[in-house]
């Protein structure tokens, strides 16, 4: 799967992403956990795993979405979207001018194209990617947060954002960003 990187991203991008020609271990730049991407394998029971959005983003293959606060959006489960799909982002640029994306990525176990998709019947997992000036070594990706009920939340004080799962029936998960004050 590595080697999708360089086969990939020199035919789409015409050059590499992040200073590499293949695809990153993100859980050497994080925490994203082995059962949700590239090196997925049967954990919990887990069969098959779909690579996460920020790795098919990073293919070409889905586009980031920046979305606005007080708007409520739909998010599709990831292994519904189809090629050229929208992947809904929230992006915060630090005082030392670092940029973080919050990438929003449903993920379910109701739809008939991926059986045992994820440990949960259906969640709302949100990532930040962390980009830093100085290339690949230096970005960081987490998953900070799994939404699973609705009514769930998540706020980050720092950023000023908050996100509600409003409600999330396994064909798609509705949210709400927010502004965020203590």
């Amino acid at each position: 799967a590595h080697s999708l990187g360089k086969i990939l991203v020199t035919n789409v991008q015409q050059g590499a992403k992040w200073g590499r020609w293949e695809l990153p271990d993100e859980y050497l730049m994080g925490n994203v956990q082995a059962n949700y991407s590239l090196m997925g394998n049967r954990i919990f029971g887990i069969e098959r795993i779909n690579l996460d959005s920020c790795m098919k983003e990073w293919l070409g293959w889905l586009k980031y979405s920046k979305a606005q606060t007080n708007t409520p959006y739909i998010v599709k489960p990831l292994d519904q979207m189809q090629y050229g799909d929208n992947v809904l982002t929230y992006e915060y640029t630090k005082s030392n001018n670092q940029k973080l994306t919050y990438i929003f990525e449903a993920r379910s176990n109701i739809s008939t194209t991926c059986v045992n998709e994820t440990v949960w019947n259906k969640a709302l997992n949100i990532y930040c990617l962390e980009d830093k000036p100085n290339g690949f070594a230096q970005h960081s990706i987490n998953l900070i947060r799994t939404l699973l009920v609705n009514d769930d939340n998540f706020a980050d004080p720092n950023v000023g954002i908050g996100v509600k799962l409003n409600s999330f029936s396994g064909q798609d998960a509705n949210i709400t960003i927010y502004d965020f004050n203590l």
